[in-house]
């Protein structure tokens, strides 16, 4: 069972959304760490700010598919074609430390992201 919270800008009143006290509790979150703004691909702190407050990794997730249309929006959305094939791969889970600096935790985040997503692609080539 799937509990959901929802939140488009979760960074500016996450207090509300009862980080430190509910959702240290949850078994999972899952967030874009995109963002809901972009830029494609380039890890916000948004999921950081989370992982410190929870201690909760984060799980980077990476998806290709062939036959498949790239939406023409902000973050080139994948939109597999019928009978065709799909590789979807996570990362080892990935700590942030309360006290890391955001910056370096996103690009860590970013760096393991762009690793599963080349490996999801890589499946499929092969």
């Amino acid at each position: 069972e799937l509990e959901t919270v929802s939140a488009s800008c979760v960074a500016k009143d996450a207090t509300s959304l009862g980080v430190g006290s509910g959702l240290a509790g949850l078994f999972s979150l899952a967030v874009t760490p995109d963002g809901p703004r972009g830029p494609a691909k380039v890890a916000q702190e948004g999921a950081i700010y989370f992982a410190k407050k929870t201690g909760k990794p984060i799980l980077a997730v990476g998806a290709a598919a062939s036959p498949a249309k790239r939406m023409r929006s902000w973050d080139s959305y994948l939109v597999p074609r019928p009978f065709g094939r799909a590789a979807l791969v996570w990362s080892e889970p990935v700590w942030i430390a309360p006290d890391e600096p955001s910056e370096l935790a996103c690009q860590r985040v970013g760096a393991a992201i762009d690793a599963v997503e080349a490996q999801a692609e890589s499946m499929l080539r092969s």
